[in-house]
């Protein structure tokens, strides 16, 4: 049986496949930093080298457009595991936007949410 040559990561990158392999993590969680953060968190699945780079990412985005959250408890639980399961690595950005009407308790949720983005110094900030 003849041997199988492997084709060399120039070969690859020249046919157009997988070149973001080829970039440094660093470049991928500026990348990520643009994507909602659920969106972010998925690409853990992507491969070995994915699984943990978006705990880095220097942004923080939940936007409940893009999100399939039906509340703000709902989406409490993901900023609270989203924060727990992050790296300590600091944030340069945080947004969150919700569209809804909030109840007296969401509002303390999300209260809870400015305070802990302001103890860290997360800035800037974008409440919608």
């Amino acid at each position: 049986m003849p041997k199988r040559r492997k084709r060399s990561k120039k070969a690859v990158a020249a046919t157009g496949e997988d070149r973001i392999s080829a970039l440094p993590d660093a470049i991928l969680q500026v990348v990520l930093s643009f994507l909602p953060s659920d969106e972010t968190v998925q690409t853990c699945v992507l491969s070995r080298r994915w699984r943990d780079l978006w705990k880095s990412t220097p942004a923080l985005r939940i936007l409940h457009t893009d999100l399939r959250y039906w509340n703000v408890k709902e989406m409490n639980v993901f900023v609270n595991y989203l924060l727990l399961l992050r790296d300590r690595v600091p944030l340069d950005e945080c947004e969150i936007s919700y569209r809804g009407q909030f109840s007296d308790e969401e509002h303390a949720d999300i209260a809870r949410f400015s305070g802990i983005f302001f103890l860290n110094k997360i800035r800037p900030q974008r409440f919608h």
